[in-house]
């Protein structure tokens, strides 16, 4: 089946969107693991460790936003890890963006989640 240049376009904007919000989360789980998250809540609620583990809290969560952005990253194949493969499912990045918002990857996790409805609304429309 043929894909129209406007779908094609499409696809790169939600590809483009998720491999931004990746990057950014990753940013923002560094920032979270040197204890200075808080500067970049922006406003949006999100799940604070720092609650229940005192002072682990800011590096879990930390912990959790880098990992999580290696593997949005590396389901696009940006980057190369030995226990992850490639996926094109956007079912995956939509769950994966909305525990990043959880877990504090505001901008960064809002992005990977329109991306990926961007993209399963183009994989519906196609089939």
């Amino acid at each position: 089946m043929m894909v129209s240049q406007s779908e094609n376009d499409a696809l790169r904007i939600g590809e483009i969107m998720i491999m931004t919000g990746g990057g950014i989360d990753l940013v923002i789980g560094a920032l979270f693991l040197l204890n200075f998250g808080v500067f970049v809540s922006f406003g949006i609620p999100y799940f604070d460790l720092s609650a229940i583990f005192l002072g682990l809290g800011s590096i879990l969560q930390g912990l959790v936003l880098v990992l999580l952005a290696l593997v949005v990253l590396r389901t696009r194949g940006s980057i190369y890890l030995d226990f992850i493969r490639p996926t094109r499912a956007w079912q995956s990045l939509l769950i994966i963006g909305l525990v990043m918002l959880l877990f504090g990857g505001h901008i960064g996790a809002i992005l990977i989640v329109l991306g990926a409805l961007l993209q399963s609304q183009l994989y519906q429309r196609r089939e």
